[in-house]
């Protein structure tokens, strides 16, 4: 019976740590966010994430660019050792920043965040920096809708309300109050860039129509 519990208890945690993992997504980690589709088309899609620990931090300013360019520097800092280990942590993707600007400028605070790797996600080092905390994105079904390019004040921006509008035409219901924007590539990478808008869905999601 203890071998079972203990069987059972390591299934747990890899089913846990199975959500931050290898994908074609990772153009440049060797883990990211996973995610099931629970359905889609070229538009957007629906999904589920599972609670999953991120490593956080606030940033205000007047543009998303300015936030997020400093949150990140301040991560960074985190992962590659500012932290009570003095440990280096596997860099994830997708940097996650949750906003809830109203226009391209306006003064702000943005949470900016990045996913623990699975090799931290049952104990991380705890943050030497006091604007740097550990917590849990709790398990949620999000709106996603992806594009090219760079996200910046005025693409993530524009992006969010043309995906806001045609969830608004299909009559979906999602949290208004806020949204995030998912940026998957390196600074350093040119090609193939790729970044989401994401709402949070309320009550019954709205799958796209299958054209």
């Amino acid at each position: 019976m203890i071998w079972i519990a203990a069987l059972f208890g390591c299934l747990l945690l890899a089913t846990a740590e199975a959500r931050v993992g290898e994908s074609p997504l990772c153009h440049s980690t060797g883990e990211c966010l996973l995610y099931d589709v629970l359905c889609g088309n070229d538009k957007y899609e629906v999904r589920h994430y599972e609670t999953v620990k991120l490593v956080s931090t606030d940033e205000a300013s007047y543009t998303i660019d300015i936030t997020s360019f400093d949150g990140f520097k301040r991560l960074f800092k985190y992962i590659t050792g500012t932290n009570e280990e003095g440990r280096d942590i596997d860099m994830t993707s997708p940097v996650i920043v949750k906003t809830n600007r109203k226009s391209c400028w306006s003064n702000s605070e943005d949470t900016i965040s990045f996913v623990l790797p699975s090799a931290a996600q049952t104990n991380p080092p705890k943050p030497t920096d006091s604007r740097v905390y550990i917590h849990n994105m709790t398990d949620v079904t999000v709106y996603a809708m992806k594009y090219g390019g760079w996200m910046n004040f005025w693409s993530e921006k524009y992006k969010a309300d043309k995906f806001a509008k045609m969830l608004d035409d299909l009559g979906a219901t999602y949290d208004m109050e806020y949204r995030f924007a998912a940026v998957y590539n390196s600074p350093m990478e040119i090609r193939n860039r790729r970044n989401e808008v994401w709402f949070i869905a309320k009550g019954q999601y709205a799958c796209p129509p299958q054209e």
